[in-house]
């Protein structure tokens, strides 16, 4: 039947809870709504089923007045904003003179229902009811007298024009008018039988009469006859109402949400949307405004600001009692109830899906063992099992028609249920098959079961009874109380304790499983109705009247939480140990909300210091009263655990720190931490790391061993420190060449030590070399080229036409020709220090001035030179020549010949038009002609 929470920390339970819990009202009230009036612009009173409203900002928002009986109120009326009255069935009629802040019962000697209250004055007061009752006080309601008028129809309304002339309606289809003040009344001609429900007077002649089966009547002969008008519909209509300022509008409101307006004084009636289908029981006009409200069933408040011609639905709820709630987690939960009612909410009650039955019975019980398998049970033997989250019901059958109040099961198959004249049954086969079991006495009712985790169980019921058993066999004897109150609801807190709760404030606790039984005193006099716990401490009771009790120190003392509503709660659980739901009458549903911490704060105190004592305190912007849990790195607290300022021996040198997070009984917030250095006297560091040879103008990087909490003081001879002064690293920026000292001095919050210093030696970047030696003028070949050398420089040489083959990095090198066309050869100077400005040789690379240099001027001939196309070679002391070759000038080869030995001459014809080369190789070397080709 309950869930039994899982401990948690217990002493968060201990904490003030006020700053983090809250109840709130999550649904719109059910009651049936009966009838509105303005007072003024802002104020203005609605009467209801075991409900009083009052609204102080225009009818945005609505409040619950105390009632001093529970009854269902029919009528209201003001005379001004302090005195009141409000009349409901069986004869009650309430008072007030502070604005509904306290009632007073006025006894009218009558069980008839009072259906209509009017004020003509402050002491001038009637009264209409069932059976023909009519009365008046002229004292404001001290003293009363009858009016009788040999009728037993009741009389629905009353509407006075002044103090002298009024009406009245009647059940039976009569109207009557008086002219001398309510001493005689005479019944008027009607054209129509038809119960009258309302009347309403735009002025002394003009007035309306509305009633069942869509009548609608009007007068303008001040009610001496009334004439029929059509409306359209035949719905029974409730109240008529008109715009102060402007008679010609108004509307009618009846069964099923029907309304009708008109604007040319009831000639015609359009019927208009309502927002709802409850049935409409009363409308009233803000004062000398536009704006009209109307109230129905369920809770509904509609209000228009265009005199009735379109609504808004502004409060809507569930006419339903809630009898029985359980939640599975925050979000997922279940609700029972009267009428076969079964809701399921997955999203923590921002909106339900209705499951309920087509049962003419109530649902008492309802519990889940599992997100998607849950029993309910109800009058008449009715127990039904769903195993797919409510989406379907099982019905099953227990063999009783006797009422089941209560029901426990510890998984899907084994169950308890309890009912009705000590009705008791068990089921170990998810309830296909019940076993009766006689635990006592079968005169009075069984209300709760509920077991012990692995222990024995509890039954409690009518007229203080308990019955346990062994925690083996269903062997069940009752344990004596000592009290006569009926026992409602159980909740085992854990495996020892349970507290149950009953009528007129009555409490109980056991420590031992159920033996022995102590009273707890919870100051109230209300019934109640459930219990349940969060922790082993933190527990809630709900009872009638809109009781809500909280107790932090498991049940010792209780107090009140203020829930700003009178209806009864019925039932309470706790889907976790921050979210909870409280259910009651008219679909009453309250969502418990436990909220962590959102910020720990700020940590102030010091965060660089020497070994010692020091203050740290959390600031805490929300204002809520915390616990605070510290811990400390490095040293340990002498003082101040929990508690927002806490005092810290340090221990331990070097980077420590101080975290703290913030607690309440819903959890942990965050936590909050601050680093703090701690620091012993300072000593010389050993050395400074870095280069020892530095150049001039440039940043050079020098560091020292980092000690947490030090600074770090740094001093450049000749230099300017660029960046990190104060730390271990430093950036510094050479301004003179030769020998410069740098220091650094250690400092933290204990002193400083003797600074350390490095001798630093300055240069800077190489000159420009001299003039680079060697060709300019080059064939695809291999040539040397130098500069004049400058110890410690280191020489890079780079040409886009060739490669460097040997001697790169030296003063000296040989290049390797690669490329025809003009290229730079440069030769970049450079040292520790930087490079310097670079030196540079344009040289020309020509394949020509290359071949020519291979052979000696041997004597080849070619000719004719220039030729149509036809050319002939001959070769003369040059050796065996080896091949002869026709290029193009960028050496692109058109035609090759390989002679055979011996032979040296040759013939090539139709070259094509343009300039040719002839290359001639022989074993004496190679030499190339132009040849021009016309």
């Amino acid at each position: 039947m309950k869930h039994h929470l899982l401990l948690i920390f217990f002493f968060l339970s201990l904490l003030q809870q006020a700053f983090a819990q809250n109840w709130q009202r999550i649904s719109d009230r059910g009651n049936e709504l009966t009838d509105i009036h303005w007072v003024n612009e802002d104020v203005a009173f609605i009467s209801g089923d075991q409900i009083m409203l009052k609204t102080t900002d225009g009818g945005e928002s609505w409040s619950e007045m105390s009632m001093p009986l529970e009854t269902k109120l029919l009528s209201v009326d003001f005379q001004n904003h302090q005195t009141g009255a409000m009349a409901g069935e069986n004869g009650a009629l309430l008072h007030t003179d502070d604005s509904g802040q306290s009632w007073k019962i006025i006894n009218l000697n009558t069980t008839e229902d009072i259906l209509s209250v009017n004020y003509l004055s402050e002491d001038d007061i009637w009264i209409a009811g069932t059976s023909g009752t009519l009365q008046h006080s002229s004292n404001g309601g001290d003293a009363w007298a009858s009016v009788t008028l040999g009728i037993t129809a009741d009389i629905n309304t009353l509407f006075f024009t002044d103090n002298k002339v009024g009406y009245l309606g009647t059940s039976s289809g009569a109207i009557y008018k008086t002219s001398d003040g309510g001493q005689t009344w005479q019944p008027v001609t009607l054209p129509v039988s038809t119960a009258v429900n309302d009347l309403y007077f735009v002025n002394d002649t003009t007035g309306y009469a509305v009633g069942d089966n869509g009548l609608i009547l009007k007068t303008i002969d001040a009610g001496d006859n009334w004439a029929f008008v059509q409306s359209g519909t035949n719905y029974n209509y409730m109240q008529v109402a008109f715009n102060r300022d402007n008679p010609d509008t108004g509307i009618v409101v009846g069964e099923e949400g029907i309304v009708l307006f008109t604007n040319n004084a009831g000639l015609t009636f359009v019927v208009r949307n309502s927002r709802t289908t409850e049935d409409i029981k009363s409308i009233d006009y803000k004062q000398s405004t536009n704006t009209v409200f109307a109230v129905a069933d369920a809770g509904t408040i509609l209000r228009s600001t265009n005199s009735g011609n379109s609504w808004t639905s502004l409060f809507a709820g569930n006419p339903n009692d809630f009898l029985a709630t359980d939640f599975v987690s925050d979000s997922r939960g279940y609700i029972a109830g009267k009428e076969a009612v079964i809701l399921r909410t997955t999203n923590s009650g921002n909106s339900f899906t209705d499951y309920s039955r087509p049962l003419a019975t109530d649902f008492h019980d309802i519990t889940f063992v599992s997100n998607a398998f849950g029993y309910v049970a109800g009058n008449g033997g009715t127990v039904l099992n769903t195993t797919n989250s409510g989406g379907a019901w099982t019905a099953l059958n227990p063999k009783t028609e006797k009422d089941i109040f209560g029901l426990y099961f510890a998984d899907t198959d084994t169950g308890y249920i309890v009912g009705e004249n000590g009705y008791f049954a068990k089921t170990e086969n998810r309830g296909v098959n019940w076993i009766t079991i006689n635990a006592g006495n079968e005169s009075f009712d069984y209300h709760d079961i509920d077991f012990f985790e692995n222990g024995p169980g509890i039954i409690i019921g009518e007229s203080g009874h308990v019955f346990r058993n062994s925690g083996v066999d269903d062997d069940w004897q009752e344990i004596s109380l000592g009290t006569s109150q009926n026992l409602n609801g159980i909740f085992m807190i854990n495996a020892t304790i349970a507290i149950m709760v009953g009528d007129n404030g009555s409490a109980y606790i056991t420590e031992d499983q159920g033996g022995s039984w102590k009273q707890l005193s919870t100051n109230t006099t209300q019934n109640l109705r459930d219990v349940a716990f969060l922790d082993s401490l933190t527990g809630f009771i709900v009872g009638d009247g809109g009781l809500l009790l909280e107790t932090n120190d498991q049940g010792k003392s209780w107090k009140q939480v203020e829930t700003e509503t009178y209806q009864d709660f019925t039932s309470i659980s706790f889907g976790d140990v921050n979210t909870g739901y409280a259910v009651g009458g008219f679909g009453m549903i309250y969502q418990y909300s436990c909220e962590v911490p959102t910020a720990t704060g700020t940590i102030s105190g010091q965060a660089n210091i020497c070994l010692s004592q020091q203050i740290y305190t959390v600031e805490n912007n929300e204002n809520e009263d915390l616990v605070y849990e510290w811990r400390v790195d490095g040293g340990r607290i002498i003082e101040g655990q929990g508690s927002d300022q806490i005092v810290v021996q340090w221990e331990s040198p070097g980077r420590n720190g101080v975290l703290v997070k913030s607690q309440n009984v819903c959890g942990d917030g965050p936590t909050a931490a601050l680093e703090v250095t701690v620091s012993t006297t300072p000593e010389k560091v050993p050395g400074i790391a870095g280069n020892g040879i530095a150049c001039l103008e440039t940043v050079s990087n020098y560091e020292v061993d980092s000690i947490p909490g030090m600074e770090y003081i740094w001093t450049a001879h000749n230099g300017i420190v660029q960046s990190g002064q104060g730390t271990a690293h430093v950036s510094i920026s050479w301004e003179a060449e030769g020998a410069q000292q740098l220091s650094v001095t250690p400092k933290n919050a204990c002193g400083e030590a003797t600074a350390t210093t490095k001798t630093i030696t300055v240069s800077y970047a190489p000159d420009q070399p001299d003039a680079i030696i060697g060709l300019a003028q080059v064939g695809l070949e291999e040539q040397s080229y130098e500069v004049t050398a400058v110890d410690g420089v280191n020489y890079q040489w780079s040409t886009p036409g060739g490669s460097v083959i040997s001697g790169q990095g030296t003063h000296a090198v040989t290049v390797n020709w690669e490329k025809e066309g003009d290229f730079l050869l440069e030769v970049t100077p450079s040292n520790s220090c930087n490079d310097g400005t670079s030196q540079q040789l344009a040289v020309n690379v020509n394949l020509i001035t290359g071949i020519e240099k291979e052979a000696e001027k041997n004597h080849i001939k070619i000719y004719p030179n220039p030729s149509s196309g036809n050319i002939h070679i001959n070769v003369k002391g040059a050796g065996t020549v080896r091949k002869i070759s026709v290029m193009d000038p960028t050496g692109k080869y058109l035609r090759k010949i390989t002679p055979h030995p011996g032979i040296f001459d040759f013939d090539i014809e139709n070259l094509p038009t343009g300039l040719w080369l002839i290359e001639v190789e022989t074993t004496a070397g190679k030499t190339v002609d132009k040849v021009w080709i016309k």
